[in-house]
Formats: structure tokens, C-alpha cells, sequence
């Protein structure tokens, strides 16, 4: 599975398929906290910094886009997919 496609399906499996249309950022902030207790299938730990990372930005890069499709452009701003940032200090630890 690709990167883009497991980060969207963990999002929508979160969201319970909710339509991208009625996306509230209460749904990135919470996914992120959830996403952070998720544990491995493999390993049974928390995920790793670096599979946050790009999770999260693999979903902001996807909202990102989403926002200038018609159809979405009144419902969903630009801005909103940086609710799928990491903390800077998450950020360094994931890229290191």
C-alpha cells in the first residue's frame, strides 16, 4: 500500500468514513492524538516519530490539495491542513 493510500484509509477509519466535505479541525487534533497511542502491528510499540511524521504530512499534503478541488474550496481552507503538523520538537526527532 502506498504511503498517501494507508495515510488516508487510517484517517478514514478514524473519521469512520465521514464525508472530507463536513472535515472540523477538532477531527486532525484529535487524530493526532490518537494516532500517537496507536501501537505497531509488528512490533506492538507506539509508532515511531518518523511514521507520524509522515502520516501527518501525507494527510496535510492531501487536505492541502483537497481545498482547491471544486466543491470543497468553500468548505475546507488551505490553513486547515497545518493541524497536521507535528510539534517542532517531534519534527527534529522524526527527520533525525
Amino acid at each position: 500500500m502506498r504511503p498517501a493510500t494507508k495515510a488516508l484509509d487510517r484517517f478514514e477509519v478514524y473519521t469512520q468514513q465521514r464525508d472530507f466535505r463536513v472535515f472540523r479541525l477538532e477531527q486532525a487534533i484529535a487524530f493526532k492524538r490518537c494516532l500517537a497511542e496507536q501501537k505497531g502491528h509488528r512490533s506492538g510499540k507506539e509508532l515511531s516519530k518518523a511514521t507520524l511524521h509522515a502520516t501527518l504530512t501525507q494527510l496535510r499534503r492531501f487536505f492541502q490539495w483537497l481545498a482547491w478541488e471544486p466543491g470543497y474550496k468553500s468548505r475546507l481552507h488551505y490553513s486547515d491542513a497545518e493541524h497536521f503538523n507535528l510539534s517542532d520538537k517531534n519534527t527534529r526527532i522524526a527527520r533525525a
